[in-house]
C-alpha cells in the first residue's frame, strides 16, 4: 500500500473513530440528552458564525455590544461540553448545573449588549439589576475557564480580586485602598478593561476568523497537501519520517497555530512513522509536540498571543510576522539538524520510494488549496486588516473548491466547516475573557506599576535577572495555563519593567509571548507531550525531557533577542542578514553539541565547544561570531579527521 493510500486510509479510519465515539457518547450520557446539546452547541455555533460574518461586511457593533453578543453564543457553547464530551466528573449534577448556566449566559450577556449604554453611564449608586447581571457575568466566566481549561486561570483571577478587595491589609509594597464589590464588578464588566478588554475584542474579531480560515482550509484538504509535500521533500533521506515531521506540522501549523491540535492532526501519522522507521516512541513523540509547539510562532497565522501582541501594541499584523521570522527559522532549523544528526547516530534509513506520496498527484488534486494561503499572505503583507484579510482568504478557497472535485465543498461541508471553526474558538475566547479579569484589577489598583517597580528594586536593576524572573513565571504558569492567558498575565506585569530598563516594547513582548510558547512542551505540565504521549504510547514526562533538548534554541533565542533585537528584524538589512546567518551556524553547533554527533559521536569536551560556540553564534556580534565560527570549524574537522582515519584504520 502506497504512503498516499495509507493516508485515505487513515482519513476513512478517523470518520469510523468519530462516528464510533460520538455513539459511545450517545450510549453513555443518554443519546436524547446528547443529540438535544449537540444539535444546539451546532445551532450556536453557527449562529456565531454568521454573526461574525455578517459583523466583517457590515462593521464591527461597539466594542463592549460586539464582545457580549461574542459571548452570549460561546459561553452556552462552553457549558455545554457537559453533554458532548465523556469525562466522568460531568454526573448528573454537573449536567444540571451546565444547562442553568448556559441559560444565565443567553440572558445575562445578551442583556448586557442591549442595556449597556445605560449600565455604562451609571453614575453613583449601581441599580441592584445591573449589579446582579454584571456579577452573574464575571463569576460565570470564571466558571466557564475552569471548565474548559482547569483550574489554574480561575484561581490566579480570584487571588487578584481578593488582592482588590482586601488591599487595604497588605504590605506597603503592594498597598491599596481596598475597594467595594461594586466597584470591583464595574470595572470588571462594564468598563472595556476588564471582561471585554482588548484581548476578548481581539478574539471575537481576528482570532475567530482565522480559525475559521483554517477549517475552510482543512476541508479543502489543505493539510493533506502540506503532509504529502513534505514527505516527498524528506522521506527518502535519513530519518526521512522524523524530518517529515518536522517540515510537515510547519506546513500544517501555518494555518492552525495551536500545538495540541497540530500534535493530534499530524502526530496520529508521523508518530507511528518514526516508530517504525527505528525511533523511540518517547523521541517520536519528542519530535512532533516540539515541531508542532513551532507552529505557534510560524507566520502566517501564528497562535492566537501573536493577535493580541498587535492589537495591545497597535502594531499592523505584519509587522509581528516580520518579527517571527528569523526566530521561526532558526526554531526550525535546529529541529531539524538535531533530527538529521540523530537519526545519523541511530544509523536510520528513510522510507521507500513506494511508500512516499506522488506529489505530481497530489498537486493535480489539492494543489489549488494552498492558493487562498498565499492571498492571506500577500494582503497582509500589503498592510489589509487582519479580520477583512481572513474573511477575503476564506471566500476564496470557498470559490477555489469549486474548481476541482476533489475538493469541492456543497452547502453541508460550507456549514460543518464554519461550525467546526466557531467551535475552534471556545478555549481561547474564555481564556481571553477571564485574563480581561485579571487585567481589570491590575488598571484599577495600579499594581502594574508596583510591581514593575518591585521588580526592578529585586533585579538591582540588572536586565538579565528580571529576564530569569520572567521565565521563572512563565514556567509556573504555563504548567496550568495555555500559550495565550498565560503570555497575558506575564506581559501585563513583567513587560513594562523591561521596557522601563530599556528593552524595545516588541522584544519585550516577544520574548513573554515565546516563553509562554515553551509552556506546550515544557514538563511537569506539557499540553503538546502529553497528547504527544497518547499517540506514542510513551510517557509524557520523558517526551517533554526529549523535547526540551530539541527546542533548546527556543529557550535560549529569545534572551538574545533582547539584548539584540537584530534577530527579531530590528536594525538594518545588513545586521540582520549577518544576525541571521550567524543563528543558522549557531543552530549547527548547539544541535551536534547536544546530540552528540557529527560525522562520528563527539567526547564530552566537543559537545561543550560545539554548544558554548552556539551559544556565542546565536548572540549577535562580531567578536562572539568570530570565536563561534572558530570554534565550530576546529569541532567539526577534528570529528571528521578522526572519524576518516579510524574508517582507514578498518578499511587495512
Amino acid at each position: 500500500m502506497t504512503g498516499k493510500r495509507r493516508l485515505f486510509k487513515r482519513h476513512e479510519e478517523d470518520e469510523v473513530l468519530e462516528i464510533k465515539v460520538a455513539a459511545s457518547l450517545s450510549a453513555d450520557s443518554g443519546s436524547r440528552s446528547f443529540q438535544i446539546a449537540k444539535t444546539i452547541q451546532d445551532g450556536l455555533a453557527l449562529g456565531l458564525g454568521i454573526f461574525t460574518l455578517y459583523t466583517c461586511f457590515t462593521g464591527l457593533l461597539t466594542d463592549v455590544i460586539q464582545r457580549s453578543l461574542f459571548l452570549a453564543f460561546v459561553m452556552p457553547m462552553v457549558f455545554l461540553n457537559a453533554f458532548t464530551k465523556k469525562r466522568k466528573e460531568y454526573g448528573p449534577i454537573m449536567k444540571s448545573t451546565a444547562v442553568l448556566f448556559a441559560v444565565l449566559s443567553v440572558l445575562v450577556y445578551t442583556f448586557t449588549a442591549l442595556n449597556y449604554t445605560k449600565m455604562g453611564t451609571t453614575y453613583g449608586a449601581f441599580p441592584p439589576l445591573y449589579l446582579v447581571v454584571a456579577t452573574l457575568g464575571v463569576l460565570l466566566v470564571l466558571e466557564a475557564a475552569r471548565r474548559i481549561m482547569g483550574p489554574a486561570i480561575t484561581i490566579i483571577a480570584i487571588v487578584f480580586i481578593l488582592y482588590a478587595l482586601f488591599g487595604k491589609y497588605l504590605p506597603s509594597a503592594l498597598w491599596n485602598r481596598g475597594y467595594t464589590w461594586t466597584r470591583i464588578v464595574k470595572t470588571l464588566y462594564v468598563s472595556s478593561a476588564g471582561v471585554f478588554s482588548t484581548p476578548l475584542g481581539t478574539a471575537s474579531s481576528i482570532i475567530i476568523m482565522f480559525v475559521i480560515f483554517g477549517a475552510f482550509l482543512e476541508a479543502t484538504r489543505g493539510s493533506d497537501l502540506f503532509m504529502d509535500i513534505a514527505f516527498a521533500l524528506t522521506g527518502k533521506s535519513i530519518g526521512g519520517p522524523a524530518k517529515a515531521a518536522v517540515i510537515s506540522s510547519a506546513l500544517v501549523g501555518c494555518i492552525s497555530g495551536s500545538a495540541s491540535a497540530n500534535v493530534a492532526t499530524t502526530g496520529v501519522f508521523t508518530i507511528p512513522l518514526m516508530k517504525k522507521a527505528g525511533y523511540s516512541a518517547e523521541y517520536a513523540g519528542a519530535v512532533e509536540a516540539v515541531a508542532s509547539t513551532g507552529s505557534q510562532i510560524m507566520p502566517p497565522v501564528m497562535g492566537s498571543a501573536a493577535f493580541i501582541i498587535a492589537e495591545t501594541l497597535g502594531l499592523p499584523f505584519k509587522v509581528i510576522i516580520a518579527a517571527a521570522i528569523i526566530p521561526a527559522l532558526l526554531y526550525y532549523i535546529s529541529v531539524f539538524l538535531s533530527v538529521h544528526y540523530e537519526s545519523c547516530k541511530r544509523g536510520l534509513v528513510g522510507m521507500e520510494e513506494k511508500d512516499l506520496p506522488d506529489v505530481k498527484k497530489t498537486l493535480r488534486k489539492y494543489g489549488l488549496s494552498i492558493i487562498p494561503l498565499f492571498v492571506l499572505i500577500t494582503m497582509i503583507v500589503m498592510g489589509y486588516g487582519a479580520m477583512y484579510t481572513a474573511l477575503f482568504a476564506t471566500m476564496c478557497s470557498i470559490a477555489l473548491s469549486f474548481v476541482n472535485k476533489n475538493t469541492r465543498m456543497g452547502f453541508k461541508t460550507i456549514v460543518a466547516s464554519l461550525i467546526k471553526g466557531c467551535k475552534g474558538v471556545m478555549s481561547i475566547a474564555t481564556a481571553c475573557a477571564a485574563a480581561g479579569c485579571v487585567i481589570g484589577i491590575i488598571s484599577l489598583t495600579g499594581l502594574g506599576l508596583k510591581l514593575s517597580s518591585l521588580i526592578i528594586n529585586l533585579s538591582g536593576g540588572h536586565l538579565i535577572i528580571v529576564l530569569l524572573l520572567t521565565e521563572v513565571a512563565l514556567f509556573i504558569l504555563g504548567m496550568g495555563l495555555p500559550t495565550a492567558p498565560a503570555y497575558m498575565l506575564v506581559a501585563v506585569l513583567v513587560a513594562p519593567a523591561l521596557t522601563q530598563l530599556g528593552v524595545p516594547e516588541l522584544a519585550a513582548h516577544m520574548f513573554v509571548f515565546y516563553g509562554a510558547c515553551l509552556s506546550s512542551i515544557t514538563p511537569p505540565v506539557a499540553m503538546a507531550a502529553y497528547t504527544a504521549a497518547g499517540i506514542a504510547n510513551a510517557s509524557p514526562i520523558k517526551i517533554g525531557i526529549q523535547a526540551v533538548k530539541l527546542a533548546i534554541v527556543t529557550y535560549i533565542a529569545p534572551v538574545f533577542f533582547v539584548y539584540s533585537p537584530e534577530l527579531i528584524g530590528i536594525g538594518s538589512l545588513s545586521r540582520i542578514s549577518l544576525a541571521f546567518i550567524s543563528g543558522i551556524i549557531g543552530c549547527l553547533g548547539l544541535s551536534i553539541g547536544v546530540v552528540g554527533y557529527f560525522k562520528g559521536k563527539l567526547n564530552p569536551l566537543m559537545r561543550i565547544l560545539a554548544i558554548g560556540a552556539g551559544l556565542l553564534c546565536v548572540y549577535p556580534g562580531l567578536l562572539t561570531d568570530s570565536i563561534g565560527y572558530a570554534v565550530i570549524f576546529v569541532v567539526v574537522s577534528i570529528n571528521w579527521i578522526m572519524v576518516r582515519r579510524r574508517q582507514a584504520k578498518q578499511i587495512a
